[in-house]
């Protein structure tokens, strides 16, 4: 965990094994005479467990700490895969992409699983989250390349609508407004859709946005502006984009052998890990 404001390091704290996912959850003012220091939860998963994080400072140490709790799974069982998850309804329902193409549903304030529902059979791989007029909006990108919104709360999930696209759909991120979806394929493309139809609404007819990476995406991320997103490809390559000329403003070619897997677009640059 890194502390944005000097850049350093807040926290190391090694798990069991790799975390598939890693969410930010609330911030929660302390509630200590000693310690001015914020809390801040995190949710991720290690194999086929899913975590909340406490992430608080310890007096004692001066250092931050990080504390697991894992959420609790149905008495039946459910061994799965977890790809991508968001927060929705106010920080208190977890949703969770799986390798079996479900979303699953957890209420993070009771801590215990809430629904699985089927969306997709080639793994649910990526989400992005928009607050409707009536409740949560669901963006699933799935590996039979599929699009599909869902709406809907606590147990009760319903498709709206989907598209198409090419090649498994690894990545999706909202525009600051909401309006444009961003969607990247295993198939290199990059597609601009209108969050409300699914239509693709840059570019020309149902074709990807441009020519763009040569090997699949990993992981994409809108800024603060419409106009401008950070990309990354399993070959390594970061770009970052220019949407109202269609051109590439910077093309980041790093060492061989790694890529990104997240990337963030601040006002301070381009963040990726």
């Amino acid at each position: 965990v890194w502390d944005m404001e000097n850049g350093s390091l807040a926290n190391v704290s090694k798990q069991p094994t790799t975390l598939s996912f890693l969410c930010w959850g609330a911030v929660v003012a302390s509630t200590r005479k000693m310690s001015r220091h914020d809390q801040y939860k995190l949710f991720g998963a290690c194999g086929a467990r899913v975590f909340r994080f406490w992430l608080e400072f310890d007096v004692h140490t001066m250092q931050y700490k990080l504390t697991p709790e894992p959420l609790q799974l149905p008495s039946s069982g459910l061994i799965r895969t977890y790809h991508c998850a968001k927060m929705v309804g106010g920080d208190i329902f977890l949703l969770t992409g799986t390798s079996a193409g479900e979303l699953c549903v957890f209420n993070t304030e009771t801590m215990v699983f809430r629904a699985c529902v089927p969306v997709s059979g080639g793994g649910l791989l990526s989400l992005a989250t928009l607050n409707g007029s009536y409740g949560p909006v669901i963006f699933c990108g799935c590996g039979d390349g599929k699009v599909k919104v869902l709406t809907g709360q606590d147990k009760e999930w319903a498709v709206e609508s989907e598209s198409m696209l090419n090649g498994a759909v690894q990545a999706l991120s909202l525009s600051a407004d909401g309006r444009e979806l961003l969607a990247g394929t295993s198939e290199g493309d990059l597609n601009v859709l209108d969050s409300s139809t699914l239509c693709v609404c840059r570019g020309t007819g149902a074709a990807p946005l441009m020519a763009t990476h040569t090997s699949p995406i990993q992981c994409i991320a809108f800024g603060l502006s419409n106009e401008t997103f950070v990309s990354g490809a399993a070959n390594g390559v970061v770009r970052l984009w220019e949407l109202s000329h269609y051109t590439v403003r910077c093309h980041l070619a790093p060492k061989k052998g790694s890529h990104a897997t997240s990337l963030l677009l601040a006002p301070i640059g381009i963040v990726s890990g």
